[in-house]
């Protein structure tokens, strides 16, 4: 990763030395980071991660300037802003200090402060680096599921007393210590034994009820995580009550039954699509004659 972040670094320095020539106000700018380049910190240390620039020349400065972080993840932070300086004065860029804790990223960050006119000329442009040490990464997201068989074709969260297939797989990208702790119904606990790399299987015969897992996952230079996963087993398998469908020719549409297997509801619908038919019929008969007799009408007023 650092050596993404040297390429960018070269490649933004490149990109201002040709398309960003150097300004002849130069001369007249003093530019000062407020860390030496190199500088270490580790916890509870705040870095000073700003930029303080003077006017050295005699007469008023107008400029704007960039300042931007790079963090050993190639993570990219920036603020922009504008100053205007009279000829001695001197001022303090936006601040972006930040306090160190076990949660900063460790490894060596690049901060840079370019100054430039309003045709993009830069007047002045600095960077520094310094590192981070003893501070401890986060994992990533974590998955755990549940299966039937050992590959994990069949991924669920319900078994049926008497399956002794009951498999764990513990999955993340980090590749850290997994330490997996079964919590039985009545509260009591086991470790539980990793058949290969992320994937557990539970003891046989465990009784019907809610079962959880803790899963704690480790690795140095990390903060451990904890997770935990639940899985049920029930008594038996749940049995499907199917509704009593009559197919006899009694006169009763059952509307229990798949349509065409009871004659009684075909005959309830042929009829229900008789009666839809005559009044279709009707209502269109009715507007016919109404026209009709409309047209009657007018002919007898023009006679």
């Amino acid at each position: 990763i650092m050596q993404y972040n040297i390429a960018f670094f070269a490649i933004l320095a490149a990109y201002f030395a040709i398309f960003m020539p150097l300004s002849t106000s130069a001369k007249n700018i003093n530019l000062d980071i407020g860390f030496s380049d190199g500088s270490s910190f580790t916890k509870g240390d705040t870095i000073p991660l700003f930029a303080e620039a003077e006017n050295m020349g005699n007469g008023t400065l107008s400029a704007f300037y960039d300042e931007v972080l790079i963090d050993p993840d190639g993570f990219v932070v920036s603020k922009s802003g504008s100053i205007t300086l009279d000829a001695g004065e001197k001022t303090k860029l936006k601040d972006m200090s930040f306090e160190v804790s076990d949660f900063s990223i460790p490894g060596r960050y690049e901060f840079s402060v370019t100054i430039y006119d309003e045709k993009e000329n830069i007047i002045i442009m600095k960077s520094n680096s310094f590192i981070i040490k003893s501070t401890l990464r986060t994992f990533g997201p974590v998955s755990a599921y549940f299966c039937s068989d050992a590959e994990c074709n069949d991924i669920r969260s319900v078994f049926v007393k008497g399956e002794d297939d009951i498999y764990l797989r513990v999955e993340s990208d980090e590749s850290p210590s997994i330490k997996v702790m079964l919590e039985k119904p009545d509260g009591k606990t086991s470790i539980l034994k990793e058949e290969e790399y992320g994937l557990y299987k539970m003891p046989p015969q465990l009784d019907a009820g809610l079962h959880k897992v803790n899963i704690w996952i480790s690795k140095e230079g990390y903060h451990e995580k904890k997770k935990t996963a639940e899985f049920s087993i029930m008594k038996s398998e749940p049995k499907i009550h199917y509704a009593f469908c009559s197919t006899k020719n009694d006169g009763i549409c059952d509307k229990n039954c798949p349509e065409g297997r009871d004659p009684d509801c075909t005959a309830e619908k042929t009829l229900t699509e008789n009666n839809e038919n005559f009044y279709i019929f009707a209502a269109a008969l009715i507007i016919i004659l109404a026209v009709i007799i409309a047209i009657a009408a007018v002919k007898r007023k023009g006679g």
